[in-house]
């Protein structure tokens, strides 16, 4: 059993996921948010997830396997590990405006991204490790 480290380079959010969550559709129906269940079959229409779960097209970058609730969700543009050696990854920052723009937009849309947290937004640099 060894030491396997991977620094990660995150556009995201560096959050804490500890008790966050948020409600999603518990499966497809147009009901408003305000009932609680079907009116034909009696299933509840929502459902409680983490606050980061399902949102598709970004990902969750942790320091370690431990789940310790602060992670930095968002879109990796670049990556190096141990079996690399002292490996470089190169980003444009053209590419990272265009990827923070994206990302922004994803966060915004399903209320992670609010003027309380906006300083917690950036470019993160995570080093993930495993043992």
């Amino acid at each position: 059993m060894g030491l396997d480290v991977t620094s990660y380079t995150v556009v995201g959010l560096r959050i804490d996921t500890t008790g966050r969550k948020r409600r999603i559709r518990a499966f497809d129906h147009d009901y408003p948010e305000d009932w609680k269940v079907d009116p034909k079959s009696g299933r509840p229409l929502w459902r409680e997830v983490s606050a980061i779960d399902g949102i598709d097209g970004l990902e969750t970058v942790r320091r370690s396997c431990e789940d310790d609730g602060e992670v930095v969700f968002g879109r990796v543009i670049g990556e190096t590990g141990s079996d690399e050696g002292m490996g470089l990854a190169t980003v444009r920052p053209a590419d990272v405006l265009e990827v923070a723009a994206e990302v922004r937009g994803i966060l915004e849309g399903v209320g992670l991204l609010t003027p309380d947290n906006e300083a917690q937004f950036g470019v993160w640099t995570v080093t993930h490790y495993s043992h």
